[in-house]
């Protein structure tokens, strides 16, 4: 369980989110929860093995210290004066802007397709990745991670779910009934947002 590809900085035991790509450090503990595993007949060959227990785990630590960072930064600012940001668009054309936007790669949306560029699967992951960052609590993130799988192995695109939104394949897999009517029915929220963020690049 070494930092797969460029060490990071969370120690020399990590373990790597196959969905949002996350590292979180592996602790003693969590060492001796995956030799038990291991021990009790559990297969440990790739980040992708690492038990539901122990995901949950790390989760739900990760949460908590993010959580203590922000007590502490509310703790910080409470006394400091508010700050007025006004927005102010120009009024003058940029060519230089609009031929940035002119380089994006089309995206389209219609009634019964969506046509999303770059590779499939890819897609599939930042979707799956985008409702785990929707969620505090770490059991409705791995029913996400869960979904990502569910749709790997029956090798399922967001515009074949968009075409066709029905959950109970992602059911039938073992993800709770809200994390799947979640999945097929947000691709467009989540397209808009994506959409937006490639513009602005």
């Amino acid at each position: 369980m070494r930092c797969p590809g460029a060490p990071c900085d969370k120690g020399p035991h990590c373990w790597c989110d196959p969905v949002g790509k996350k590292h979180y450090p592996l602790r003693p503990r969590h060492l001796k929860g995956l030799i038990r595993f291991v021990e009790q007949g559990g297969i440990l060959e790739t980040h992708r093995d690492v038990p539901e227990e122990i995901r949950q785990q790390l989760y739900a630590e990760e949460q908590h210290s993010l959580d203590t960072k922000r007590q502490k930064a509310s703790i910080s600012t409470a006394n400091l004066p508010p700050i007025h940001i006004t927005n102010t668009m120009p009024t003058s054309s940029c060519q230089k802007c609009q031929q940035q936007l002119l380089s994006v790669p089309e995206i389209t949306v219609s009634n019964t397709s969506i046509s999303i560029p770059g590779f499939r699967d890819k897609a599939v992951e930042e979707y799956c990745a985008w409702h785990q960052s929707k969620f505090e609590d770490p059991i409705q993130k791995v029913e996400y991670q869960k979904a990502h799988d569910v749709m790997r192995e029956n090798a399922m695109t967001l515009q074949l779910l968009y075409r066709d939104p029905n959950p109970d394949f992602l059911i039938t897999g073992g993800v709770k009934r809200g994390a799947a009517l979640h999945i097929v029915n947000d691709i467009e929220e989540w397209f808009q947002q994506y959409k937006r963020v490639r513009t602005e690049e």
